[in-house]
């Protein structure tokens, strides 16, 4: 079961997080680290402040490259959704470009109505993709960023609520960081 923790951000906003030296997600020694940038846009008061982290987070060899492969294919997914995406808008204009419009006077609108299919087809396929991606990859809450352990920043930033997939590296983390469960 996921335990969730609320870090507070020192009195400069930034967050000096500290994990028990052992992996994230399994509990055996740590042998190497994965960097992990978190980054939040601030919304309502805050809209358009941007706050970002950077930690190490620590890792058995198995899991460090389990990890370090999740993240790779999320960064895969997303610049494959952005290429098909394009690939689809630009063949929408060039089709109707070359098809010619059917009503005199409809170029521009038959072009508009081509690249808007095609932005359409984009986030069709980039949200299908993301969702069915999600639903496949191992989960600790509403954005993980490395296996066993997730974050996201609360509305105001000041706030990081870090997410363990494992409780008892969860109760090493609170200890670690003087911090209770939410």
């Amino acid at each position: 079961m996921n335990k969730t923790l609320r870090v507070p951000s020192d009195d400069e906003g930034q967050f000096a997080l500290r994990f028990p030296d052992c992996c994230v997600y399994c509990g055996q020694p740590a042998v190497t680290s994965v960097a992990w940038n978190i980054t939040f846009t601030g919304s309502g008061k805050e809209k358009g402040v941007k706050y970002a982290t950077a930690q190490q987070v620590p890792f058995c060899a198995r899991h460090a490259k389990e990890s370090k492969f999740l993240t790779f294919v999320d960064e895969v997914l997303i610049s494959f959704c952005v290429l098909v995406g394009l690939a689809i808008s630009i063949w929408l204009f060039i089709s109707v470009i070359v098809n010619g419009p059917w009503i005199v006077g409809a170029t521009k609108l038959s072009l508009l109505l081509s690249l808007l299919a095609g932005g359409v087809a984009f986030w069709v396929l980039f949200i299908v993709l993301q969702l069915g991606w999600q639903l496949l990859r191992p989960s600790a809450g509403d954005k993980l960023n490395l296996l066993g352990v997730g974050a996201k920043f609360t509305p105001d930033g000041r706030h990081l609520d870090v997410t363990f997939t494992n409780e008892e590296i969860a109760e090493a983390f609170a200890k670690e960081n003087a911090v209770s469960a939410n």
